[in-house]
């Protein structure tokens, strides 16, 4: 049950040691759904100004690059919701069978393995999400369609190795979530730079909106340094104490998704700030 889901780790040395290495906590499974509920609200705002831009391309300047802006971040805050909806959902079931009796189920059929139908889910858009984030990126650079095909078909590819990885149970506890983790980091620190570069070109017109994206990408990789970067004991529960600098009732996850939750909020309005300098630019351009 929810209540059950989320009302754990009273007694941390109950636990099976099968339930060593997945980062759960009340905290994070409720900031796994916070992150997709925020990401749900920026994505509805986006389309909405989306479709508003996209009227007024078709009156006044076509071929601009404020719809596929909106468009992008659009796609990205979708995929950021179902990843972490699913993230939570997992990490709930995972917490109902640390409440109950019985070793949790890492293979495909077994005993306590529902939660990895969610799991599967997760971390298959997982790398979506990432490479959407760049999609944005290359959409503010004015690229093809052809390019935003080549990173969301990249992203379903990696995400298709996830969904491999959970094949077998040393694939499952030894890798899952690496290749999405490493893809988040890369294209985040790409972004970064792209973003400043963009920023520093157009610094003349003292616009904000790249700097705010980049800030956005600053926050997604120090998200994920934080969950990747902790120490091996903060997901020990089977042992009473752990080595672990994050409370049991707001471990590492929770913060990481803290972490997030702000990154797509800043990267939200990091591309309408953009979003509104471009359409500036282009109404000026139109006057001469």
């Amino acid at each position: 049950s929810l209540a059950q889901g989320t009302g754990l780790l009273a007694k941390m040395a109950d636990f099976h040691n099968s339930f060593d290495s997945f980062g759960f906590s009340s905290a994070g499974i409720v900031t796994d759904y916070a992150i997709s509920l925020v990401s749900i609200i920026c994505a509805g705002v986006a389309y909405s100004l989306r479709e508003k831009a996209q009227q007024k391309e078709d009156h006044e300047a076509p071929g601009g690059i404020t719809v596929k802006l909106y468009m992008t971040f659009c796609l990205f805050a979708s995929a950021a919701a179902v990843t972490f909806f699913f993230g939570g959902l997992g990490h709930m079931l995972i917490a109902v069978y640390a409440n109950g009796s019985g070793a949790l189920g890492k293979q495909w059929g077994s005993a306590n393995s529902q939660w990895m139908y969610a799991w599967v889910l997760a971390v298959f858009f997982m790398p979506v999400t990432a490479l959407a984030n760049l999609a944005i990126m290359l959409a503010a650079y004015d690229k093809g369609k052809l390019a935003l095909a080549v990173a969301y078909a990249l992203g379903l590819c990696i995400g298709v190795v996830e969904a491999v990885l959970m094949s077998s149970v040393s694939l499952l506890t030894t890798y899952s979530g690496a290749p999405s983790a490493a893809l988040f980091l890369l294209s985040g620190c790409i972004c970064i730079v792209m973003a400043c570069i963009k920023a520093i070109r157009e610094r003349k017109e003292k616009g904000v909106g790249m700097w705010v994206v980049m800030v956005g990408n600053i926050l997604i990789c120090l998200g994920w340094l934080v969950v990747g970067l902790a120490p091996a004991g903060c997901t020990k529960y089977s042992q009473a104490v752990r080595d672990c600098p994050y409370p049991n009732e707001f471990n590492q996850n929770a913060v990481f998704h803290i972490i997030i939750i702000a990154a797509v909020v800043t990267q939200f309005f990091g591309v309408k700030a953009y979003a509104n300098e471009n359409e500036k630019r282009e109404s000026l351009y139109l006057c001469r």
